[in-house]
């Protein structure tokens, strides 16, 4: 039977200006790349829970494992020649600051991150 009362609401689509925010490590997964490169998602959100923010770091790439060690170090970990997935876990809610740029994904607005920001003292 159809409801033809039904009436259906735009679904809300947010998106944090461009700039440097704090955020929240939420979840990640193991995965693989489109061209079958191991990667993790990692997906992150501001305080609010909203938006979502994934990123994907191919880590078998010497960019994807900068992105990765970046990632680490803005949560205040220190890599040094690896890294164990599961470890991950235990950081799971943890806050850290990244710079973040607007873009956009299948037509509508979508954020990225464009640099996460070191946790750790610096190097002398």
């Amino acid at each position: 039977m159809k409801n033809r009362d039904k009436k259906i609401k735009r679904v809300a689509v947010t998106a944090l200006p461009a700039g440097e925010h704090t955020l929240i490590f939420r979840h990640w997964d193991d995965t693989v790349s489109k061209v079958k490169n191991p990667m993790l998602k990692v997906i992150h959100t501001p305080a609010s829970g909203a938006p979502e923010i994934p990123d994907h770091l191919v880590y078998t790439l010497p960019s994807g494992w900068y992105k990765f060690e970046s990632f680490l170090n803005a949560l205040g970990v220190e890599v040094t020649d690896e890294f164990a997935f599961g470890d991950l876990d235990d950081l799971i809610g943890q806050e850290f600051r990244a710079i973040t740029v607007e873009g956009e994904y299948n037509g509508l607005p979508q954020t990225r991150i464009e640099e996460y920001i070191s946790a750790l003292p610096e190097k002398e």
